[in-house]
């Protein structure tokens, strides 16, 4: 066998390996500058009315008609590295891609308007006054979500759901030697701690 043919072979997949991970890198990053992060027009899930709130670590972003989590981002954790790079989306409602989290009362569709809102925290009333949803963070990376029915003559019907639409992310790279590295959540109270498998 001969070696200096190999170890051609060798040196020119893996050459084309790196040209082919630069040109996808390449591809993404502009696309991120020209996308600049389009918010979605009406006529879908959220209404045009979004608030944010955020800590040290999180952004978040709240649509206030529906109360639901539209936008995470980790303000630690471009996507990257060097100046410039956006931060790195959890949650993202683009028209391409949605990943955002909801809950509330059974299938009633309760419309929110802000009763008071800080840098950290945000608490959103009912039009009718029958239902209130409370947005604090409590730590570095735990967001509280408190939903209540302030009304005692409806039995509550509570939910949490994560909702996500096929498709790629805007910011996912997606390469040869790279996959998405985040596609779900962890839930954790104090009777049942998160266990890593």
């Amino acid at each position: 066998m001969n070696f200096r043919i190999l170890w051609l072979v060798l040196v020119g997949v893996f050459a084309y390996l790196l040209f082919y991970e630069w040109s996808e890198e390449s591809k993404i990053k502009s696309e991120l500058v020209a996308s600049s992060r389009v918010t979605p027009e009406g006529g879908g899930v959220f209404s045009a009315s979004t608030t944010t709130i955020s800590n040290q670590n999180i952004q978040l972003s709240i649509d206030i008609e529906s109360g639901s989590i539209v936008g995470v981002e980790l303000k630690k954790y471009p996507v990257f590295q060097g100046e410039g790079s956006p931060n790195i989306r959890l949650l993202g409602s683009e028209n391409s891609f949605k990943f955002y989290a909801r809950s509330g009362y059974g299938n009633k569709s309760i419309a929110y308007k802000v009763a008071e809102q800080s840098v950290d925290s945000l608490l959103l009333i009912s039009d009718d006054g029958s239902h209130s949803k409370e947005f604090t963070f409590e730590k570095d990376y735990v967001l509280n979500v408190v939903d209540q029915n302030l009304s005692a003559s409806l039995a509550p019907d509570p939910y949490v759901a994560l909702y996500r639409t096929d498709g790629t992310p805007l910011d996912s790279r997606g390469g040869f030697f790279e996959g998405s590295s985040y596609v779900g959540v962890a839930f954790n109270t104090p009777d049942d701690p998160y266990k890593k498998l």
